[in-house]
């Protein structure tokens, strides 16, 4: 982790912002979104799958089998974060119903 501080000059606000960085082995992130309440990360990449981060244990809550393709966006619906939404190269969009404890894909749209 590192501390980066800003000093903001119209305002002289002081700004501190925690960086961390969260492996899975070494695979290509081509979509990141933050949850509303900025707790969770989640992360679409080349393995086809769409994981779920939760940031301050620093550790993976899921990994969402979410496409045939590599993941290439993902989104939160932001009024709570009950939705994540991928879109893949395999031309189709997953919705996801998220909670603390369980994940489900609702529906697929193809294009």
């Amino acid at each position: 982790m590192e501390l980066v501080v800003d000093l903001n000059d119209k305002t002289q606000t002081l700004i501190i912002v925690q960086i961390y960085s969260l492996t899975c082995a070494s695979l290509q992130v081509l979509g990141v979104d933050f949850s509303p309440n900025g707790y969770h990360l989640a992360t679409g990449s080349e393995d086809h799958t769409c994981r779920v981060w939760d940031l301050r244990k620093r550790q993976c809550l899921y990994i969402i089998p979410a496409h045939s393709s590599l993941v290439s966006q993902v989104k939160y619906e932001p009024f709570g974060g009950y939705f994540l939404v991928t879109a893949s190269f395999d031309g189709t969009a997953r919705v996801c119903f998220c909670t603390l404890k369980f994940v489900s894909t609702l529906t697929i749209y193809k294009s």
